[in-house]
């Protein structure tokens, strides 16, 4: 069985924090793949690599809004182009990891998205 998790942290650094140290204390149920969205600034520097997390995510540059995949699934593919409407900058972030001899390799995405209605023209024009 995989467990994932999926968060939106609204950029709240101490409640990201306190958040993901409730997650990594529970260390008999620690997730397989957790899919973060507004994640605050050094946030993703929390998933310890010792207990085999991966994390996938776009460096700060501005953007207010990134996404992440953070994952203990054996990685096949770290940088995944996805192409999206030229507005989202870091919203998307993706991974490939490897989910056995079930399925094998499997495209993990993580992605902010919005509640409000759009045109899919307008967006594809931004391109």
């Amino acid at each position: 069985m995989v467990l994932a998790v999926t968060a939106n942290l609204a950029r709240k650094r101490a409640a990201a924090d306190a958040w993901a140290g409730r997650v990594l204390d529970d260390i008999d149920d620690l997730p397989d793949i957790v899919f973060a969205q507004e994640v605050p600034a050094g946030w993703t520097d929390l998933w310890p690599r010792e207990l085999g997390y991966r994390v996938f995510s776009t460096p700060t540059r501005g953007w207010t809004v990134r996404s992440a995949v953070i994952t203990r699934l054996p990685v096949v593919e770290d940088a995944v182009g996805l192409v999206s409407a030229a507005y989202h900058g870091s919203y998307l972030q993706t991974a490939v990891v490897d989910w056995g001899d079930d399925l094998g390799p499997v495209r993990l995405v993580s992605f902010h998205a919005s509640p409000n209605l759009c045109s899919c023209r307008r967006f594809l024009m931004a391109n």
